[in-house]
């Protein structure tokens, strides 16, 4: 029998509208088991043990890089910020722990789209660097390098690429891309300002279609604005969709930088990971030219070393050295500024430093003080001054931030 007319049931059959009603419940019930399959299969929605289970992962870095999530690692141009995206990514393809945090082993993507051939020299920096250790890298190290960049602001043709390459690299080493890295921001943002909102909203959907279509993680290399304290560069659709920012910042012109947690969604935000780089000699290149690169070391494997190194003694300063570092008492006794005045924030500048000076004043008035004055050509006389400033900030003379220099040692205890 049709399903008709209700009034038809009742005729042939007393029972009709009972069985009808229980059809009619039967098809809604059958419709809500269909319209459950389709929301399961479109959102993935778990119930609470499956929160739970989330809750209780590792990640990708321990309290730092969630699995999936989006961070920004951004500082000042020079600021070896690459080389800490470096060192973090290779910690996570080589499944080594980070600075003490437990680390979960993965393919890693890295979109090296500023520098692109430098990259492979900082690898082969990194390779040698750890050379030895009991997980060395080898050809067979999950990690695959794209060197052009991408535009992840126009259309969907860029993110399709990054996918396409994750798609590739997990077909190679047979698991999915754990960490995409995107260095850097500006490179990929298809030419446009990254200080337009709409542009950035663009651009911040690519990066979470690629991280929700992969489940990889995914970091983004970035420059901060001109006040550092005020976060990455652009507008602030960026930030407000990340999960992790990490701040660097170098300490002058040192080969030494911080690493500063300003935001960790799901962590702890404040964590500070001082850190150094180390000069590797690479050799040289197609046209005779020496090559270097550099790699990062970590207070817990370099520091005691740097502890028991004495301090430079008097007789070892140059007369470069002596030069400059008068020279830079006298321009700070001419043109030096507080750090309140100039609002240096106290954790770059220490309290006990009353003046500081522009690097670029200092230079001036080394140079009309007699500074390498017979030296005929200019070039000479600014690399002779580069190796002398070069000097007196590892011999912890001086110390800078940002364009300005101080003293930390009384100039006649450099200079007798």
């Amino acid at each position: 029998m049709g399903r008709g007319d209700p009034n038809d049931w009742f005729r042939h059959d007393p029972e009709g509208p009972r069985k009808g009603a229980d059809e009619a419940f039967a098809r809604q019930r059958q419709d809500q088991r269909r319209a459950d399959a389709r929301l399961k299969c479109r959102l993935n929605a778990k119930g609470l043990a499956g929160m739970d289970m989330i809750a209780s992962s590792l990640g990708l870095v321990r309290g730092l890089l969630g699995a999936g999530g989006l961070s920004c690692v951004y500082g000042p141009p020079a600021s070896l910020k690459s080389f800490l995206v470096l060192d973090l990514a290779f910690a996570i393809a080589r499944g080594r722990p980070w600075r003490g945090l437990p680390v979960k082993q993965g393919l890693v993507l890295y979109l090296a789209a500023e520098g692109g051939a430098g990259v492979c020299n900082r690898i082969t920096a990194y390779r040698r660097g750890h050379d030895g250790e009991a997980c060395p890298v080898t050809d067979e190290t999950t990690f695959v390098t794209v060197t052009e960049p991408v535009d992840l602001v126009h259309g969907a043709e860029g993110m399709d690429l990054v996918l396409e390459a994750c798609e590739v690299a997990a077909a190679r080493y047979g698991q999915k891309v754990a960490l995409v890295v995107i260095d850097t921001l500006a490179r990929c943002f298809g030419g446009e300002s990254d200080s337009d909102t709409g542009h950035m909203n663009a651009f911040v959907q690519s990066i979470g279609a690629i991280a929700r279509r992969t489940g990889a993680h995914v970091l983004i290399v970035h420059h901060s604005g001109k006040v550092v304290e005020r976060g990455a560069r652009g507008a602030n659709a960026l930030p407000a969709a990340i999960d992790t920012e990490i701040e660097v910042s170098r300490n002058g012109r040192e080969l030494r930088a911080t690493a500063r947690v300003r935001k960790n969604r799901d962590g702890v935000d404040g964590r500070s990971f001082p850190f150094r780089v180390e000069v590797i000699e690479l050799g040289q290149d197609s046209d005779g030219v020496e090559v270097s690169s550099c790699v990062v070391r970590h207070p817990d494997r370099d520091e005691p070393e740097r502890a028991e190194a004495p301090e430079p003694a008097k007789k070892t300063m140059t007369p470069d050295m002596v030069l400059a570092l008068r020279s830079l008492h006298e321009a700070l006794s001419r043109q030096g500024q507080t750090p309140a005045e100039l609002k240096l924030p106290p954790s770059r500048v220490p309290p006990s430093i009353h003046l500081v000076v522009k690097r670029e004043a200092w230079k001036q008035e080394a140079y009309s003080t007699g500074f390498r004055a017979d030296d005929d050509k200019p070039d000479t006389r600014d690399k002779a001054f580069r190796r002398a400033e070069k000097a007196l900030h590892l011999g912890a003379w001086i110390a800078g931030w940002t364009g300005f220099v101080w003293i930390v040692k009384p100039a006649d205890e450099a200079t007798g």
